[in-house]
């Protein structure tokens, strides 16, 4: 559809800005920029048909948390624009200035290139300063005659005018007669280009040629053992076929099949070369299907630590005397609005997983996403590396777990809310679980407590009447675990649920391994965190946010049904 749009202007240029995500298909490929940029180059730019776009990001969501209320991309592109003190600027410019700063800014990576399909001649669209009338026009020539100058990228392409050798470029031809002129440029090493150029009575015209280097492909040729194993090149999005042509550069390749512990290498192609791989696999050995309590286990890739929390039933949400606490502290109206969605209580029964000890750090995230920053709040540092990873979306953290499976050969999930809250129980039966009282908190959970309410004058809501020592997120581990060997449950950050959140998601659970998948947009957060009320860090207690929320006391922990090995 944009194509068909864009192919149907009748303008010279046509630009598309879109402040959104996007897979990049419709893009297609841009010459080289000269070393030099003058005048000349914006005239050939100008004289050019060009349909161009310009977008804010990738396949990645796309951040709203720039400046005077723009998004990041938003925000760049308007400053570009307003500080600039030259009377012409290309879109490239612009795009190769703001790129590099709204991706350091953000996960986004933003694309500009020509559309393919709508009749880009090699243009592109100028933008010329307030009070610049037009781009400079070419030379007068007295006479009835006209000038043609020639110039190419890279310098040094035999110049063809209709079908006769005119020299090398650059290239400057006098006294030319009036009319449309075939122009052709070669070099070695690169696809010829043909160009109809206009010379006018009195004038010059003036023709570049940007040269493309002729891509030399090479082929990739893969067995396997066992025969049968599906294969697939991780990095892009045509299936595997023997002995396939790729382009020169690294590629990732996994293998799997039924049974086998998939395995994932890096092979790399280079420029009219066939490569040869072969990958043998291993038959899948899974590590006892019940393992003891207190196991654990390492991701090799990040480090990251698990432990097997066994399978069982409890009782899940808030007892009555539970909720008398509640009415005590908040009042009934409050109560209502914020604590309903915690009944009835049920029983459910979970299988055995493991679960990530601590939470996701920032310094786990960044082997994914290395410009990840967790920012700080008023002042306080969110930023480290053993502190939990916080400003990320639920759809952020479900990509990490994807990346991170396809790395390590296995399966890693968000944890189910039911599967969260059995863990954060630790198999007891209490509001918390190093019992019901919420001012010990500070021996085993990082809270809102007496630091917290000094150090931020904002937080007028009811604290813990103890000293954890931090004012915000603490690094993880910082505090006494629960009998699962689990860290953090209750307090330090909020973590994402698997769940779609639903007030009346426990009068629709089933009894084995319920789970929430439909019916609304917002996502299950557990386990209060760093600025969390004494009602607010329960085991019990239950909230949701929109999938996209980015906050400052949000992040998550992973698990995993069974370990391959």
């Amino acid at each position: 559809m944009v194509q068909k749009v864009m192919k149907n202007i009748k303008s010279k240029h046509v630009l598309l800005i879109s402040d959104s995500c996007y897979s990049g298909t419709l893009f297609g490929r841009a010459r080289a920029m000269p070393t030099v940029i003058d005048d000349k180059y914006y005239l050939n730019l100008y004289n050019e048909q060009s349909r161009w776009g310009m977008t804010s990001g990738n396949k990645t969501p796309v951040s709203d948390s720039g400046s005077r209320g723009h998004s990041v991309f938003a925000y760049q592109l308007i400053k570009k624009l307003e500080k600039n003190t030259r009377p012409y600027i290309s879109t490239r410019e612009i795009y190769t200035d703001i790129a590099p700063i709204i991706a350091n800014n953000s996960d986004q990576s933003p694309l500009c290139n020509p559309i393919k399909g709508t009749g880009d001649m090699g243009g592109e669209f100028i933008f010329v300063a307030q009070g610049t009338t037009t781009i400079t026009t070419p030379d007068v020539i007295v006479g009835s005659k006209g000038k043609l100058s020639i110039i190419s990228d890279p310098e040094g392409a035999d110049i063809f005018v209709g079908g006769k050798f005119k020299g090398r470029s650059p290239l400057d031809m006098d006294s030319i007669e009036p009319g449309d002129y075939r122009v052709k440029a070669r070099l070695a090493g690169y696809d010829a280009i043909d160009k109809t150029v206009r010379v006018n009575s009195s004038r010059k015209a003036m023709v570049t040629f940007y040269f493309e280097k002729k891509e030399t492909k090479g082929r990739l040729y893969v067995t396997t053992r066992p025969d049968g194993s599906i294969i697939k090149i991780l990095n892009i999005k045509s299936g595997y076929v023997q002995g396939m042509e790729l382009a020169a550069g690294q590629y990732t390749v996994r293998v799997s099949k039924t049974g086998y512990a998939p395995k994932t290498q890096t092979v790399r192609i280079a420029e009219g070369e066939g490569v040869d791989l072969y990958v043998e696999l291993e038959k899948e050995r899974v590590v006892s299907s019940e393992p003891g309590p207190g196991d654990t286990w390492t991701d090799p890739v990040t480090g990251m630590e698990f432990v097997w929390v066994p399978g069982g039933c409890f009782n899940m949400g808030q007892t009555q005397e539970e909720k008398q606490y509640l009415i005590k502290e908040v009042g009934k109206e409050n109560y209502g609005k914020w604590y309903n969605d915690e009944v009835p209580r049920h029983e459910v029964c979970v299988d055995g997983f493991w679960m990530g000890k601590y939470e996701v750090t920032n310094g786990q995230y960044r082997r994914f996403k290395s410009g990840h920053d967790s920012k700080e709040y008023e002042g306080v540092n969110l930023n480290s590396s053993d502190q939990p990873l916080v400003m990320i979306s639920w759809d952020y953290a479900k990509a990490f777990a994807k990346w991170l499976g396809r790395e390590a050969g296995q399966s890693f999930v968000l944890p189910t809310e039911a599967q969260w809250e059995y863990a954060a129980r630790g198999g007891t039966t209490t509001i918390r679980f190093w019992g019901d009282g919420p001012d010990q908190a500070c021996r085993y959970a990082n809270v809102h407590d007496v630091t917290s309410k000094k150090q931020f004058s904002n937080f007028t809501w009811l604290n813990h009447n103890c000293n954890d020592g931090f004012a915000a997120a603490a690094p993880v581990g910082s505090f006494l675990p629960n009998d699962f060997g689990l860290y953090d449950m209750l307090g330090n950050v909020w973590e994402w649920c698997e769940d779609v959140y639903d007030e009346n998601a426990y009068s629709k659970h089933g009894r084995n391994n319920p789970v929430v998948i439909s019916g609304g947009s917002s996502r299950v957060c557990r386990g209060g965190g760093w600025l969390g009320s004494p009602g607010g860090v329960r085991a019990a207690y239950r909230d949701g946010d929109s999938a996209d929320s980015r906050l400052s006391g949000l992040g998550f922990r992973l698990c995993l049904p069974q370990v391959r090995q």
